[in-house]
């Protein structure tokens, strides 16, 4: 019998939530680093398909943002990303979307926290 100290891990046992592919260890560092963009987001809107947020533009800022897609797009390709620039308003946006509304709630919970998201989403 062989021991796998590095198996990956699903994350949430909830029916209809996405499994990940990360070990615990990448699945924590991804969650810092996503906790850290998400605190310089001016605002962040969760619906039904997902969550959006707004940031102030900024190279450092987009280039943090664009890591953060391409991270995720290689883990997780069950979910749509899209990347909004708004050079006229100084902002731009990231939106993780589905159409599974079970994976929306995750997302929700996962980016938005379980309190905010209770407080976003009514």
């Amino acid at each position: 019998m062989s021991h796998h100290t590095n198996k990956a891990l699903p994350i949430g046992v909830p029916y209809g939530t996405p499994a990940c592919p990360l070990t615990a260890t990448d699945l924590g560092q991804r969650r810092v680093g996503l906790a850290e963009l998400g605190a310089a987001a001016t605002q962040r809107v969760a619906d039904d398909g997902g969550i959006t947020f707004r940031f102030p533009f900024s190279d450092e800022l987009l280039e943090r943002a664009w890591s953060a897609l391409r991270a995720e797009t290689s883990c997780c390709p069950g979910f749509r990303y899209v990347l909004t620039v708004e050079p006229s308003e100084r902002t731009f946006a990231l939106a993780v979307r589905t159409d599974v509304s079970d994976h929306a709630r995750w997302l929700r919970t996962v980016y938005v926290g379980q309190a905010d998201a209770e407080a976003a989403h009514g």
